[in-house]
C-alpha cells in the first residue's frame, strides 16, 4: 500500500500521483479480490469504520499514523457524506457496479 511506502521509506520517494477513482487498469488482484468481496472496504467507504478499514488494509497506515486519528477520519466521512449525498440513487453501490465488482447492494 503506497501510505505505508510513503510512512516508512519518505527518503526514496521523488513524486507520488494518487489516481482515483481506481480504474480497471490501476487495480491489483489483491484490490479486486477485496473490493469483490466487499466494495465498502475499499473506495466505496461511508462510515466511519469502513473508512477505518479503508486506512489500514488498502492505504497501508497504522494504527498510531495522523490519517488513522478520529478526527481527520470523521472529518473524511462528514466531507463524504455531504459530496456523495447529494447523488440520487446510492452512489457507491452505483460505482461498485460500474467498476465491475460485485454488488452487494440496491442501487435504487
Amino acid at each position: 500500500p503506497c501510505l505505508r511506502v510513503l510512512h516508512e521509506h519518505p527518503e526514496k520517494i521523488n513524486k507520488v500521483v494518487l489516481i482515483a477513482p481506481a480504474f480497471p487498469e490501476t487495480r491489483d488482484s489483491n484490490f479486486i479480490e477485496l473490493g469483490t468481496k466487499d466494495p465498502r472496504k475499499i473506495h466505496c467507504w461511508q462510515s466511519l469504520e469502513e473508512v477505518r478499514h479503508f486506512g489500514t488494509a488498502v492505504a497501508g497506515c497504522h494504527k498510531g499514523h495522523m490519517m488513522m486519528y478520529n478526527a481527520i477520519l470523521s472529518g473524511m466521512v462528514r466531507q463524504r457524506s455531504d459530496v456523495y449525498g447529494k447523488h440520487e440513487g446510492n452512489f457507491f453501490a452505483n460505482y461498485a457496479s460500474a467498476m465491475g465488482m460485485l454488488e452487494k447492494e440496491s442501487t435504487t
